[in-house]
C-alpha cells in the first residue's frame, strides 16, 4: 500500500552502463505552435502535423496537442522495422503538450491520411471526413486507439498488397464500408468497434483475392448491411460480437471453384467463439462457396442461425467444422445443413441483452459446452483466460467472473478477488510500500499480462490512477546493446491508452520528461526498479465490463524484464480531480525549461508588467520573463556566475538590478537594469572599481538590505576573505563606465566597504550561504551565516553587527538556511538542513526576539534524515501558514512538508507532484501566474537535458489569498524594492497578528519573493497591513476581494500595491522660522 497521492515521479536505476545510448527525437505539434520552430519542445512546437511528418525519422515520436487540424496528411518516410517506427500520437491527456482533449484531423475531400511508407504508427487521433478517410498503401504499420469517421466513401481503404495492424479504436459512419481490404492485403484488428456504415456499406468488406483479415475481440454492429462481407481470401474471427446489423452478421460470398474433380479454395473463413445477436432480416452467418469453420459460437434471434448454400452442384463449400455452437430464438437454426449432437439449443442467459451485455452467468447453457480451441484463442472478449473452468465456454465470453465496481480501489494489503486475472501480491518488506502487485515478468509464477475487470457504463468517461509503477530492467527507445524499445502499456479493452518507453542507463532517465521528476529508488521496492508515481489514464467505457490490462512490451524479452505497481483506483471523470496532484510540471510547455544548471533563484517584476519574473544564476545565468499568455522569454545575463546573488534597486530607479559573483567567487558583477520591455530587459555592467568595490576574496554568502536605513540598499559579503559590509553612498556617485545615456551622471551610488562593521576573527571562514531577516523585530536586517555550527549576526541599529547565536548550534553539514515565521507568532524562526543527509532538518524556534532559540524539529514532525542544500517557505495550500520545501544537489529526494497550522504547527511529509530526485542548488515558491496560489521552480545543477530547471504550476486556483506588492520611497524612507522590510497581516483593528512576511530576504541559495503572498484569507474580510521600519510602522486597511491593481494594462485581482510615497507622503518643508507666543 502506498498511503499518499501522487502525479508522476520517476526514479532511475543505476545500471553499470558506461556510455549513453543514442536516443530518438521527440517532436511536438500544438495549435499555438509555429512551423518555423524546431518542434522539439512543447514551447517550440510545430503548428501543423504535416510539418512534423517532414521532420520525423525512424524512431522519432510526434506528440500532437488537442485541437482540430484541417489538413490532409501524407507520410514522408518509413520507419526501419516494426519496433523502430515513426510514431504520431494524439496527446489527449495533455501530459506531453499540456493541451488536454481530442485531437481531430479533418479534410473535405481526398484522404485525411495517406500512408505510403511502412512502419508508421498513428495513435489516439480522430480522423474525420474525406473520400476515404485513410488510404493505407504501406507494407506494415499501426493504427492504435484511432477514431475514423464520416468518410463519404470508405473509412479505411487498404490497398492491394498493403498490411496494417489495428489495435482498438472506432470506425463508424462511413458512406460505404468502414473498412475495405483489397487483394493480397493483410489486416489484423484486435479490439475496437466497427459500426454504423451507411447506404450499401458493411462494417468490413474483404473483396480481393489473397486478402487476409483477422478480427479478434471486435464489435461489429449497426452497419447498413452486414457486419462483415467476405468475398475472397481468408477471414478469421475470434471472440467477436456481431449484433444489430441491418442485413445479417457475416456474409460469405465465396469464390471457391471446381475446375476439375476437386475444389479450389479461394475463400476461407474461421469463426470461433463469437456471439451473434439480432442481425435482422438475414442469417447470423451466410455461407456460400467457401471453406470454413464455425465452432463455439452463439447465434440468437435471427431469421436463421447459419445458412449454407452454393452456386453449383455439387456444392463448392468445404466444411472444416460446424460443432459446439449454441442456437436460440432464431426462426430456424440452420438452412442447408443441420445441427450436430454437440450443439446447444437453449437460452444462453445473457446478463443484459437489452444493453448489449452478452456476458453469461455460470448457469448458462453454453458453460463448458465448447470444444478445445486453444489454437485459435486463449482469452475471451474481456481478456479473461480461456478456458475458465477446464472446458471452453460457447460464445465471445467465458462465464463472467468477479467484476470490480466504480469507485474502485485496491491497495494490495489484503487478498485480491476474481476481478484480477492474477491475484499474486508481494510483501516488499518496506515501510513505505508494504505490499504491491507483482513483480510480473516473462518468467516466474506471475504472468506479464495482468487484467483488471471493472463494471462500467457505456459512454461514461473514467480515470485510472496508479499511485506507483515499478519497472524492472527495461531498455528505452534504443537501450543498452540495442535492447529497446521497451515500453510499459496500459490497455483498455485491448486498445493502448497509455504507453511510454524508458531509457535506463547510468544516471539516466525515462523519456517521460513531460512528467514530474525523479525519486530515490531505494525508498520503494528495491534498486532494480525504475519508479513512476501516479500515472493517470483517462478512458471512455465502450462496454459494460471494461478490461484494463497492464503489460511490459519488451523488445528482447529477457526473463527479468517486468513490472509491479501499487494502489490502483478507478473513478468517474468528474471525481478524478480529487486524486490528482495540486502541482503539475508546466515548464516544458511554455519555454521555462532551460539547461541552465542554476545556482540561485529570485523572483521580482523585472520588466514592469506586474508579473513575477525569475532571475537565475549559474553557468548560464539568465532572466526568465513571464507573460500574460503563460509563456516565458529567456534573457541571457552573460558570463557564468556562482554562489548567492541578490536582486536590489541599486540606483533607486524602481528597476530591479542584480548583484552576483563570477564563477571564481572573487569577482563581483553588478548588472543594472537600464531598458525594459514586456519581452526583454537590458542590463548594464560596468567596472567594479567605479563603484569602489575591491573584490573581497572567497565570498560564499551575499545578501542585500538597508543596513543603515537611509533608503538605499547595502550589501553584506561574507567568506574566507572576511565579513564585509558595503554601505551605499548615493552622495558619492559612480564614475567611468557607470555613466552612460541610460545611467546618467549622479544616478549610481558607490559603496564604502568595511571589515569593522561586522565581527571578523573567529566569525570568518569558508561557510555556506546567508539567511537574512529582521530577527529581533527592530526594523534592521540581520544575518545568519552557515559557517561551522552557525553564526547569527544581529544589527546594533547603527550599521554595525554583533554575533549572538541565541543558542543556535547547527549540526551536520549545513550549507544554507532560511528564516520564516512558521508558527505565526510574529518573529522569524530558522530552518537549517544537513547537506550530507545524516540527520533531520533543524527548526530553531525564535523564543525571545533573537535572544533565545530552541530546536523544535523533533516535536513538529521533522524527524527523517534528508539532504538539504536549499529550502523555500510558502503557503502553497492557502490555509494561512507557511509550508516548507527542501532540495539537494546530490541526487537524493526533495521533499514537501505541509504545515498543520494552529495550534501545534506540525509538519507532515506529503506528495503533491513536486517531490523529486534532484541535483538542485535552489528552489523557490512564487506566484508565477499571479493567480493567488504559489507555484514552485527548481534549478538543476547537472549538464543533462532531463535536469532542466522545472516550473511546477499550482492548480488549486482558490480565492483565499492576498498578494502584496511593495514600492518604497527610497532616500528618506524604505528602499524602493523594500528589501528586508517586515510586513504583517493583522485583524481589521490591528490588534491581532495573523501572518508575517519579509521582502526579498536571503534564503537557501537565493532570495525570498518580492511579491508577498498571504494565504488563508477571507476575500470579503477587511484586514490591516502593517509594514515596519526602525522608527515604527504604518498601517493600511485592505479587503482582498476589492484589492485589484492594474499594472501596464493588466489588472491583478486580490493584489494590493503598498506604495509608501502615495500612502504616507512626506511633509516637504519649503520655509521656516522661529516664532514666539501668539506667532510673535
Amino acid at each position: 500500500m502506498f498511503a499518499t497521492r501522487f502525479r508522476v515521479l520517476v526514479s532511475v536505476m543505476l545500471f553499470a552502463f558506461l556510455t549513453m545510448p543514442a536516443s530518438a527525437v521527440t517532436y511536438y505539434v500544438r495549435k499555438t505552435g509555429n512551423n518555423t520552430n524546431n518542434g522539439t519542445t512543447p514551447a517550440t512546437a510545430f503548428l501543423t502535423i504535416s510539418r512534423a511528418i517532414t521532420a520525423a525519422n525512424a524512431g522519432d515520436i510526434v506528440y500532437i496537442g488537442a485541437g482540430t487540424y484541417n489538413e490532409s496528411l501524407t507520410t514522408a518516410r518509413a520507419g526501419t522495422s516494426a519496433t523502430v517506427q515513426i510514431e504520431f500520437i494524439g496527446d489527449t491527456a495533455g501530459t506531453r503538450t499540456g493541451d488536454r482533449g481530442n485531437v481531430v484531423v479533418t479534410a473535405t475531400s481526398g484522404s485525411v491520411l495517406t500512408v505510403n511508407h511502412a512502419h508508421n504508427r498513428f495513435a489516439s487521433l480522430r480522423l474525420a471526413g474525406g473520400t476515404n478517410t485513410i488510404y493505407w498503401n504501406a507494407a506494415g504499420g499501426t493504427l492504435a486507439s484511432m477514431v475514423v469517421y464520416n468518410a463519404t466513401d470508405d473509412g479505411i481503404d487498404v490497398a492491394p498488397g498493403a498490411s496494417v495492424t489495428i489495435s482498438g479504436g472506432n470506425f463508424y459512419n462511413a458512406g460505404d464500408h468502414n473498412i475495405v481490404v483489397n487483394a493480397n492485403a493483410t489486416v489484423v484488428m484486435t479490439n475496437g468497434n466497427v459500426r454504423n456504415s451507411k447506404a450499401a456499406g458493411s462494417g468490413v468488406a474483404i473483396r480481393g483475392a489473397g486478402a487476409n483479415v483477422t478480427l479478434n475481440r471486435v464489435s461489429l454492429y449497426s452497419n447498413a448491411q452486414q457486419g462483415v462481407l467476405h468475398q475472397r481470401g481468408t477471414l478469421t474471427m475470434t471472440n467477436c460480437r456481431v449484433f444489430d446489423n441491418l442485413n445479417g452478421g457475416v456474409r460469405i460470398d465465396g469464390n471457391n471453384t471446381r475446375p476439375a474433380a476437386s475444389i479450389v479454395t479461394n475463400t476461407t473463413f474461421n469463426i470461433v467463439n463469437c456471439t451473434f445477436d439480432d442481425n435482422l432480416v438475414a442469417p447470423a452467418i451466410y455461407w456460400k462457396d467457401a471453406t470454413g469453420r464455425v465452432v463455439n459460437t452463439i447465434m440468437t434471434n435471427h431469421s436463421a442461425g447459419l445458412e449454407m448454400t452454393s452456386s453449383a452442384t455439387p456444392s463448392l463449400n468445404v466444411v472444416n467444422d460446424i460443432n459446439n455452437n449454441l442456437y436460440f430464438g432464431n426462426a430456424t437454426n440452420m438452412i442447408g445443413t443441420s445441427t450436430s449432437a454437440s450443439d446447444v439449443l437453449a437460452d444462453p442467459g445473457y446478463t443484459a441483452r437489452a444493453s448489449n451485455d452478452f456476458t453469461t452467468v455460470a448457469a448458462s447453457a453454453g458453460t463448458d459446452r465448447g470444444q478445445a480451441a486453444n489454437s485459435w484463442t486463449t482469452v475471451d472478449f474481456s481478456n479473461r483466460v480461456r478456458p475458465g473452468g477446464g472446458v471452453y465456454d460457447i460464445g465471445a465470453y467465458e462465464v463472467a467472473g468477479a467484476v470490480g465496481t466504480v469507485p474502485y480501489f485496491r491497495d494490495f494489503e489484503t487478498a485480491l478477488g476474481g476481478e484480477w486475472s492474477n491475484t499474486a501480491i508481494t510483501n516488499s518488506g518496506n515501510a513505505v510500500v508494504t505490499s504491491y502487485k507483482g513483480p510480473h515478468a516473462l518468467s516466474g509464477t506471475n504472468p506479464q499480462l495482468v487484467t483488471l475487470w471493472i463494471r462500467t457504463t457505456v459512454g461514461q468517461q473514467y480515470s485510472l490512477f496508479l499511485d506507483l509503477i515499478g519497472l524492472r530492467t527495461l531498455d528505452g527507445e534504443i537501450g543498452f546493446n540495442g535492447g529497446g524499445p521497451d515500453r510499459f502499456e496500459v490497455l483498455v479493452d485491448g486498445g493502448i491508452e497509455w504507453r511510454e518507453s524508458l531509457l535506463n542507463w547510468q544516471f539516466g532517465n525515462s523519456n517521460l520528461l513531460a512528467w514530474q521528476s525523479l525519486v530515490d529508488t531505494p525508498e520503494y521496492f528495491d534498486g532494480s526498479f525504475t519508479l513512476y508515481r501516479q500515472v493517470e489514464v483517462p478512458f471512455t467505457a465502450e462496454h459494460t465490463t471494461t478490461a484494463i490490462t497492464f503489460n511490459a512490451a519488451t523488445n528482447q524479452n529477457w526473463s527479468d524484464e517486468g513490472f509491479g505497481y501499487d494502489n490502483v483506483r478507478v473513478v468517474t471523470a468528474p471525481n478524478a480531480a480529487a486524486f490528482r496532484f495540486n502541482f503539475q510540471e508546466t515548464g516544458r510547455l511554455n519555454g521555462f525549461w532551460q539547461d541552465a544548471r542554476g545556482a540561485s533563484l529570485a523572483s521580482a517584476d523585472v520588466n514592469g508588467d506586474g508579473l513575477q519574473d525569475i532571475v537565475m544564476t549559474g553557468p548560464r545565468p539568465m532572466t526568465l520573463l513571464a507573460s500574460a499568455s503563460g509563456t516565458w522569454t529567456t534573457v541571457s545575463q552573460g558570463a557564468a556566475t556562482a554562489q548567492q546573488s541578490a536582486l536590489l534597486d541599486v540606483n533607486s530607479d524602481f528597476k530591479p538590478d542584480i548583484f552576483q559573483f563570477a564563477s571564481d567567487t572573487n569577482t563581483e558583477q553588478f548588472r543594472l537594469a537600464t531598458v525594459s520591455t514586456p519581452t526583454s530587459v537590458t542590463f548594464h555592467t560596468g567596472a567594479p572599481a567605479g563603484l569602489r568595490i575591491s573584490s573581497p576574496s572567497g565570498v560564499d554568502a551575499l545578501a542585500a538590505g538597508d543596513i543603515n536605513f537611509d533608503g538605499v540598499v547595502d550589501l553584506a559579503l561574507f567568506g574566507t576573505g572576511g565579513n564585509w559590509i558595503s554601505l551605499a553612498r548615493p552622495d558619492v556617485p559612480a564614475t567611468g563606465s557607470w555613466v552612460t545615456a541610460a545611467l546618467p551622471a549622479d544616478t549610481v551610488p558607490t559603496f564604502d566597504q568595511s571589515l569593522t562593521l561586522a565581527p571578523n576573527g573567529g566569525a570568518v571562514g569558508d561557510g555556506g550561504r546567508f539567511a537574512s531577516g529582521d530577527v529581533n523585530n527592530d526594523g534592521y536586517i540581520d544575518f545568519f551565516y552557515a559557517l561551522g555550527t552557525g553564526r547569527l549576526f544581529l544589527s546594533n541599529g547603527d550599521g554595525t553587527y554583533s554575533q549572538n547565536n541565541g543558542g543556535i548550534i547547527t549540526a551536520g553539514t549545513v550549507v544554507s538556511a532560511s528564516f520564516a515565521d512558521y508558527d505565526n507568532d510574529g518573529d522569524l524562526d530558522l530552518l537549517a538542513g544537513d547537506n550530507a543527509g545524516s540527520g533531520a532538518p533543524q527548526l530553531w524556534r525564535n523564543d525571545a526576539l533573537g535572544a533565545a532559540f530552541t530546536n523544535v524539529a523533533g516535536s513538529v514532525g521533522l524527524t527523517t534524515a534528508i539532504r538539504v542544500t536549499s529550502s523555500t517557505w510558502g503557503d502553497y495550500d492557502n490555509d494561512g501558514d507557511l509550508d516548507l520545501y527542501v532540495v539537494n544537489d546530490a541526487g537524493s529526494q526533495s521533499q514537501l512538508y505541509r504545515n498543520s497550522g494552529a495550534p501545534n504547527f506540525t509538519f507532515t511529509a506529503v506528495e503533491e507532484g513536486i517531490n523529486s530526485r534532484t541535483f538542485s542548488n535552489d528552489c523557490l515558491f512564487f506566484d508565477a501566474d499571479m493567480d493567488g496560489d504559489l507555484d514552485l521552480t527548481v534549478t538543476h545543477t547537472q549538464n543533462l537535458a532531463y535536469y532542466y530547471s522545472r516550473l511546477f504550476n499550482n492548480n488549486q486556483n482558490d480565492t483565499a489569498s492576498l498578494t502584496v506588492l511593495f514600492k518604497g520611497r527610497g532616500a528618506g524612507g524604505i528602499n524602493t524594492m523594500g528589501v528586508g522590510t517586515r510586513v504583517e497581516l493583522r485583524s481589521a483593528d490591528g490588534s491581532t497578528l495573523l501572518q508575517r512576511r519579509d521582502i526579498g530576504t536571503a534564503r537557501g541559495f537565493g532570495q525570498s519573493p518580492f511579491a508577498l503572498h498571504f494565504g488563508g484569507v477571507a476575500p470579503a474580510t477587511t484586514y490591516t497591513l502593517r509594514f515596519h521600519y526602525p522608527d515604527g510602522y504604518h498601517d493600511v486597511q485592505v479587503t482582498p476581494a476589492l484589492a485589484n491593481t492594474t499594472i501596464a494594462g493588466t489588472t491583478f485581482v486580490r493584489t494590493y500595491l503598498l506604495d509608501e510615497s502615495l500612502l504616507f507622503p512626506k511633509l516637504r518643508v519649503l520655509r521656516w522660522r522661529e516664532v514666539g507666543a501668539e506667532g510673535e
